[in-house]
């Protein structure tokens, strides 16, 4: 009799235990996507973004400057040219970039190195 009584009163707590994980968790706040997209860095039109080659004796700085953009794309100033090229998303530093060429070694624009 005293093992049945022990193992109800086991179960009934084990029980609340799991009720109460199950409402701590639910009422934890978790963020919202809308707000890790305030905090992104983003590209903003009229400013200038700077990549910087690193050498043994010169560090060879290149600039740009961002005409417009729209959500997916932005259009620049690259060396005398207008360019167009898509924005991506890098996670790690949680702002967006943009690549001017596919080789090697191409300038990397990131939204959070303004010149």
């Amino acid at each position: 009799m005293l093992y049945t009584e022990n193992m109800c009163i086991m179960s009934i707590y084990i029980h609340t235990l799991l009720v109460y994980i199950y409402i701590k968790l639910k009422n934890s706040k978790q963020p919202n996507e809308r707000e890790e997209e305030r905090k992104m860095t983003k590209f903003k039109a009229n400013k200038n973004y700077t990549f910087t080659y690193y050498g043994d004796m010169n560090d060879c700085v290149i600039e740009i400057k961002i005409i417009k953009r729209t959500a997916k794309t932005v259009t620049f100033m690259y060396q005398g040219e207008e360019m167009r090229r898509n924005i991506k998303f890098d996670k790690y530093e949680n702002c967006e970039y943009l690549q001017i060429a596919t080789y090697t070694g191409a300038p990397l624009f990131r939204a959070s190195k303004v010149a």
